[in-house]
């Protein structure tokens, strides 16, 4: 019994042993990796920890970017799978003479991302659905999210990636099927592994709402034109999509833009798509019908155009429309990327309802947030945080340096 009793200590001193040996072997590799890019981004973290049930989680995730404007941070990232020995096996998982899990998932919780990350230029605000979305005007200043992706390999010839995504804004789900064989061989082939994908995305109704004021206003229209001269038109389309998808497809998204709807999209693209050395050679026309899409608005079919190459508005078009509506100008002014300016505490004032960077006195801790008023010679600074907002009251003579985003 007694012998029993000290095999089972060892055995667990072994496995204790062994874990903490593979987490100090990831944790090197990762930080030999990180070393080798902070002189391009600075990334860090807190943690890493491999568990006994195969999982491993990365904490306490960094990112700054280079110029100092905007960072993010992740509470969580973890990788688990039905293969209790995955960290052990390392790179050598998907090699082509090993066996895949059955499934593998990635989790990445709570991101906290400064929205100066995710705008555009100034010059190119509500020209497309990408750039629509101008979070710090309508007072988000941290995008906050939860992404999930998880893999199916039970059919190696018909495996399944599933990708949800949500913020304060919206809701995305995507799914993408392909064939293991072909991804295990995409570099020596040069083809595209992917058989369909399908995604599917949300906007909150109120956020959208406010998305569509801001860029009405900015176009000095109203908000009704925004959408329906806009949005619905084929500009729009084309910068959305690379190209003009027709009119109930521009119609379908201007629809879409008011919030609380859902649109899906579906392809299936063929055999020549995925190939990227032959996309070259194809037409626009024979690229759109390549990808045999299919829209569908709130489960409604959405027709899309895919007649003859001649009637796709083209970027060349577009351009020459610009340029012959400039030609009335004396003087074209060349759009100014927004971005952080010195403000003297003087002029505080000038910078209420904007985002800021200050810096008090004899402290080299930076507090972001946006100033939402100023009484008896105190700045009421508005942060967000996880779980809420909080407000911060500063003395304007303790203020060592101001920035507002401009």
């Amino acid at each position: 019994m007694k012998s029993l009793f000290f095999l089972l200590i060892l055995v667990a001193a072994v496995a204790i042993g062994g874990k903490f040996y593979v987490e100090n072997e990831y944790k090197k590799e990762l930080d030999k990796t990180l070393n080798s890019i902070r002189p391009v981004a600075d990334i860090n973290y807190r943690d890493l920890k491999i568990w006994f049930d195969g999982s491993i989680t990365l904490t306490g995730f960094s990112y700054l970017n280079p110029e100092g404007i905007g960072s993010v941070n992740i509470n969580e990232i973890k990788v688990v799978t039905d293969d209790k020995l995955m960290p052990l096996r390392g790179k050598s998982l998907f090699k082509s003479n090993n066996q895949l899990p059955k499934w593998l998932k990635l989790e990445i919780d709570r991101v906290a991302i400064d929205s100066i990350l995710a705008e555009p230029p100034v010059e190119d605000e509500c020209t497309s659905f990408w750039t629509s979305f101008i979070y710090s005007e309508i007072g988000i200043d941290k995008i906050f999210s939860n992404t999930s992706v998880s893999f199916d390999f039970n059919d190696i010839n018909n495996a399944r990636a599933e990708v949800s995504f949500d913020d304060q804004v919206s809701r995305s789900y995507m799914t993408i099927n392909f064939s293991v064989n072909e991804a295990r061989s995409a570099a020596a082939t040069q083809t595209i592994p992917i058989d369909s994908i399908d995604m599917s995305m949300s906007l909150d109704a109120q956020y959208a709402s406010q998305f569509n004021d801001y860029c009405a206003n900015k176009l000095e229209i109203t908000t009704d034109q925004y959408l329906n001269e806009v949005v619905a038109s084929p500009r729009y389309s084309f910068d959305t999509f690379g190209y003009n998808l027709g009119e109930q497809t521009s119609k379908a998204l201007a629809l879409f833009m008011t919030g609380d709807k859902n649109l899906s999209i579906s392809s299936k693209p063929a055999d020549q798509l995925k190939k990227p050395q032959s996309l070259n050679a194809l037409s626009r026309e024979n690229i759109i019908r390549g990808l045999r899409l299919k829209v569908k608005l709130d489960n409604q079919n959405v027709l899309v155009r895919t007649d003859t190459e001649n009637d796709f508005i083209s970027r060349k078009a577009l351009k020459a429309e610009e340029e012959g509506a400039d030609e009335k100008e004396t003087e074209i002014q060349k759009p100014r990327r927004r971005q952080f300016v010195d403000v003297s505490t003087s002029r505080i004032s000038s910078a209420i309802d904007q985002r800021v960077k200050i810096w008090r006195e004899g402290e080299k801790a930076r507090i972001d947030g946006v100033i939402k008023s100023i009484s008896n010679n105190i700045a009421f600074i508005e942060i967000r945080k996880f779980g809420g907002i909080a407000t911060y009251e500063i003395p304007v003579n303790e203020i060592r340096k101001i920035q507002a985003y401009r």
